[in-house]
């Protein structure tokens, strides 16, 4: 598909969904519904996601929103740690 094409339709594909995971989350729940048929099917999914342990590159972050923000709140004060007297 077109680059300009592809930018001109996701505005409207997305609507509500502004964040393009939560989007592509609800199309997959959407297969896996219509696919399943007559089969129970149940998605689970992690309660926590963190950053990356190789891929693209150790210690990735896409985002500081959730677990991500906190952890990277811990780090900064841990590292200025070194100056506390306990």
């Amino acid at each position: 598909m077109p680059t300009d094409l592809l930018n001109s339709i996701v505005p409207q594909l997305l609507a509500d969904n502004k964040i393009p995971y939560t989007f592509s989350k609800h199309l997959a729940e959407i297969l896996v519904e219509e696919s399943s048929g007559d089969i129970p099917v149940c998605i689970v999914r992690p309660s926590i996601v963190t950053a990356a342990n190789k891929e693209p590159i150790p210690g990735w972050i896409d985002n500081l929103t959730g677990f991500n923000g906190l952890q990277m709140e811990l780090s900064s004060w841990l590292g200025q740690s070194e100056n506390l007297e306990w």
